[in-house]
């Protein structure tokens, strides 16, 4: 076969389809398949090791496996919160997480770019208090940061607790995550599975488009693990919810494109007295239709939440 032409119109190849359509069972299709042209002729490399290894350092951890077939596999159900296993992972990651390598990257960044290393040596954190908010006007970011914390009562403080940042690389972590909910607000993202999946592509497209790839990696891999499960979940369990997962993907990178700035270096102090249009501008932003997404975690299996502005039941 010439390079570059295509299988399928191989006769040989099409002969095998034939067959195929043909046959009774699946057991009958895969005993004449040729999957020789798929494997190369190669063979797996032999080991002597008692338990599954690879080049993986990811692979090679039990937990992580298992934690990764659990999540992409299994239906949503109501016995659990959608987030449980998401802290399970997380802990078993940072076991493996190769913070040695990720460490260097962050400091071959701050010699080579003299503005991420004043970022850096600022180590600015955010502290979300509805006192420091109570005074903007309504229709501001502050306004708007004032009335989340007022009437949800939950902190924006996202993954950090005030505790002491001790390197480059937990300040990264934490600033990079601490933003999530105000991040949901600007972006137009609602808090909800479309909601979700479009702010975590967002994330990731625009850290591999704004940062070095090994910096960008940093963020990538644990994200890069919810929005794989999440896909697979779309496969077998969810086809209403496929085309949507790529529809959340298509605005989130399209968004990553547009932005003019990291976000992750944004300093929402500075905006607090500015409309949302206005802080959208700034920042090149354009939000999608609001509440467009609102179906989308009935469709994907997340429990049944109140009506907006509705409370709970106890």
């Amino acid at each position: 076969m010439k390079p570059g032409a295509c299988r399928l119109c191989n006769p040989r190849h099409k002969q095998r389809i034939d067959f195929m359509a043909d046959s009774k069972s699946a057991a009958d299709t895969h005993a004449v398949i040729d999957y020789s042209y798929l494997q190369a002729g190669a063979n797996p490399l032999a080991t002597e090791s008692s338990i599954l290894i690879s080049s993986s350092r990811f692979l090679n951890d039990p937990v992580l496996r298992d934690l990764h077939a659990q999540t992409a596999f299994s239906k949503n159900g109501r016995d659990l919160p959608v987030t449980y296993l998401s802290v399970e992972f997380y802990k078993a990651y940072l076991k493996v997480r190769p913070t040695e390598e990720e460490a260097a990257a962050i400091a071959a960044y701050r010699a080579a770019d003299p503005t991420f290393a004043a970022w850096l040596d600022a180590r600015f954190l955010s502290h979300y208090k509805a006192e420091a908010v109570a005074h903007c006007k309504p229709g501001t970011l502050g306004h708007m940061i004032h009335e989340f914390l007022v009437k949800s009562g939950m902190s924006m403080d996202f993954l950090y607790n005030g505790q002491e940042i001790e390197s480059d690389l937990l300040f990264y972590d934490t600033r990079g995550n601490q933003n999530h909910d105000i991040e949901h607000m600007v972006m137009g993202f609602d808090v909800n599975f479309g909601g979700e999946i479009a702010l975590d592509m967002f994330r990731l497209a625009q850290d591999a488009r704004f940062l070095p790839e090994d910096v960008a990696l940093i963020r990538n891999r644990p994200m890069g693990y919810a929005m794989s499960t999440a896909l697979m979940k779309c496969a077998l369990h969810y086809p209403k919810m496929m085309y949507q997962f790529m529809e959340c993907t298509r605005v989130g990178v399209e968004a990553a494109n547009r932005i003019n700035r990291n976000i992750i270096f944004v300093k929402w102090e500075d905006f607090y007295d500015m409309t949302l249009p206005e802080v959208r501008e700034e920042l090149n932003i354009v939000p999608p239709e609001p509440f467009a997404w609102d179906w989308t975690d009935e469709a994907f299996g997340y429990p049944p939440v109140p009506p907006r502005g509705a409370k709970a039941a106890d």
